[in-house]
């Protein structure tokens, strides 16, 4: 057999025997994670259902405590049975009525109320929607008569059961009885009856959120079932299961109705229901069955990625070998931006760090030939303009001054001083680094004359503390980020647009501000723009891609490169309000600077 063959047999063995185990673990912990799970959000829901039942029971037994608050109706149920006269019997009774009418408004799920007095001779009072009482119905014949009879006044809850009281066409309720007792005596009175309709059940076990697939049954205190999905079986006797469950069943598998299933229930003190939840095992076995088939599907991909992976190892020498005949070709081509990933320790990784090391030692030289060019070029520039005699220009300028002065042109005069403040300050060769009082001082000139040439359609206030005015900063820092808000920001702009450049620092770095309130970059361009200070200058060989002052990226990479990070510039913007530069520079106490 084939070494090739060989490591197929053995990763396809070694991946399945690991992914079998796997799925196995996986699924019984899924499954057992699944039924937890299942137990405790059922139980958070059965809890809220009982919440919901025992919240509305203690507004039906508060409505009840209204018969003690009328002393009409205390009044009456004391003298009815000893009532002599027609007429008598009627206002007691309806003074009674009148109070349960006022019960009956407060919910509109009320069945009937009923008010029951002690003596059998004394009909009962009652309210009720649909037709009237039975005149053969005897409250006596209730199941739940006597617990109320020997009660002290407290309720009790009875459980859904069909309507014993009108003549025809009763309805599924659960009722609230409590014994009414003299307020001043103690001694009972009657039996007050609130039939509710069990839609409010039906509302509140309809409105659970249960996982699809499951049954849920309430169970009201007399063993009956109150809500069941199937509609007959509400108001007959569960028999499946034992309520209340035993904790041992909960979370059990238990036989219901033919069918092995998961029962959780949970039962109210304060109302005596209790809601069950019946989750089938084929319901939950849903998930755990997509994980077993997931496992198994999983595991054949694992076997043929095992041959596959066995079949490339074979290869795994020669490749390395190729991709550096392949880098290599690209390097004939011109391009040295070559990385070659060394991930081996043998001949073959040794070979490729030298390749690698050789490649970035050319583009280095390359580099630095660049360089080199740019800065002949840039010799060559400067040459050119020293040409140019400065006296002769300052000569002109002073020439072109005395002729204005002649002519009272006081405005031509301005903008010739400062045009002569600039040239001097621009050509003044020495030293890279001057102080910030004479960078403010030629940006105020700067000002002046964009202002004369924009027709002072802007004001613009510098506001830097006098002891900041003798920190070294580069030369011409400032004009570049005025001269960009002036051009960007203003030219567009209403009249009456502001600009100020303020500055302040904390010992360590200086910050200058120059903010407009002009028209504000789109953020589209405003992106493109911070890209651009933030990327290599190799990004954009060929040019920055949106039109923006240029003397602003430059700004930003002299900075950067003389005093690193965090030096240099951050700019915000919002179109319509405005462009904020920020410009940091590192206080290095350097005193090789002209004042």
């Amino acid at each position: 057999m084939k070494i090739r063959s060989k490591l197929a047999l053995i990763f396809s063995l070694a991946i399945s025997v690991s992914l079998v185990l796997l799925g196995a673990v996986s699924f019984s912990v899924s499954s057992r994670t699944i039924r937890e799970l299942t137990i405790q959000s059922n139980r958070r829901i059965l809890q809220q259902i009982n919440l919901g039942i025992d919240a509305n029971i203690q507004e039906i037994e508060r409505i009840s405590r209204s018969v003690y608050a009328s002393a009409d109706v205390q009044e009456a149920l004391a003298s009815l049975p000893g009532a002599k006269s027609e007429s008598e019997r009627l206002r007691y009774r309806t003074a009674i009525r009148e109070n349960l009418m006022s019960m009956m408004a407060m919910r509109e799920d009320f069945s009937g109320i009923y008010l029951f007095p002690d003596t059998a001779e004394t009909q009962p009072v009652f309210v009720r929607k649909g037709w009237a009482i039975r005149p053969d119905y005897d409250v006596r014949t209730e199941s739940w008569y006597g617990d109320v009879m020997v009660s002290r006044g407290e309720k009790l809850v009875i459980g859904t059961h069909l309507e014993q009281q009108p003549i025809r066409d009763p309805e599924m309720v659960f009722s609230l009885a409590r014994r009414i007792r003299d307020v001043n005596t103690g001694r009972g009175s009657g039996i007050l009856l609130i039939n509710i309709s069990n839609g409010v059940l039906d509302e509140i076990c309809t409105g659970a959120a249960f996982q699809e697939g499951s049954r849920i049954v309430l169970v009201g205190p007399a063993g009956r079932i109150s809500f069941h999905s199937e509609a007959d079986r509400v108001g007959t006797v569960l028999g499946a299961l034992a309520i209340p469950l035993p904790p041992e069943q909960i979370g059990t598998a238990i036989d219901v109705e033919g069918e092995q299933a998961l029962v959780t229930a949970d039962y109210s003190t304060f109302s005596g229901f209790t809601a069950v939840s019946i989750v089938p095992f084929a319901v939950l076995n849903r998930g755990s069955n997509q994980i077993k088939w997931t496992t198994i599907i999983i595991v054949s991909f694992g076997v043929v990625a095992a041959v596959i992976l066995s079949r490339r190892f074979s290869r795994h020498i020669t490749r390395p070998i190729t991709e550096l005949q392949d880098l290599m070709k690209v390097a004939e081509g011109g391009n040295f931006h070559i990385h070659v990933p060394v991930e081996r320790g043998d001949e073959v990784g040794d070979l490729a760090r030298r390749f690698d090391f050789m490649m970035r030692r050319i583009n280095e030289l390359v580099q630095t030939v660049y360089e080199v060019r740019i800065r002949n070029q840039e010799a060559q520039l400067e040459v050119l303009q020293s040409k140019i005699n400065p006296h002769f220009l300052y000569n002109t300028l002073d020439t072109i001054r005395g002729m204005a002065l002649k002519k009272g042109a006081d405005e031509i005069i301005d903008v010739v001083e400062s045009l002569a403040h600039l040239f001097r300050y621009s050509m003044d060769g020495g030293h890279d680094l001057v102080s910030l009082g004479r960078e403010i001082e030629y940006t105020r000139h700067y000002l002046r004359i964009q202002n004369h040439r924009l027709g002072n359609r802007f004001s613009a206030v510098i506001d830097v503390p006098n002891e900041l005015e003798r920190v070294p900063v580069p030369r011409l820092i400032l004009q570049p980020l005025v001269e960009n808000a002036i051009y960007y920001g203003m030219e567009g702009a209403e009249p009456g647009t502001r600009l100020d450049i303020t500055g302040h620092g904390n010992g360590t770095f200086l910050t200058i501000t120059v903010k407009d309130n002009g028209t504000g970059m789109e953020h589209d361009r405003l992106r493109v723009i911070c890209d651009s200070l933030a990327a290599d200058a190799q990004r954009f060989p060929d040019g920055f891609p949106v039109r923006t002052g240029i003397g602003i990226l430059n700004v930003h990479g002299r900075l950067r490169k003389r005093f690193g990070p965090p030096s240099g510039l951050v700019i915000t913007s919002e179109p319509g309000e405005g462009t904020r530069v920020d410009l940091t520079i590192a206080i290095t106490g350097d005193s090789s600077w002209s004042v």
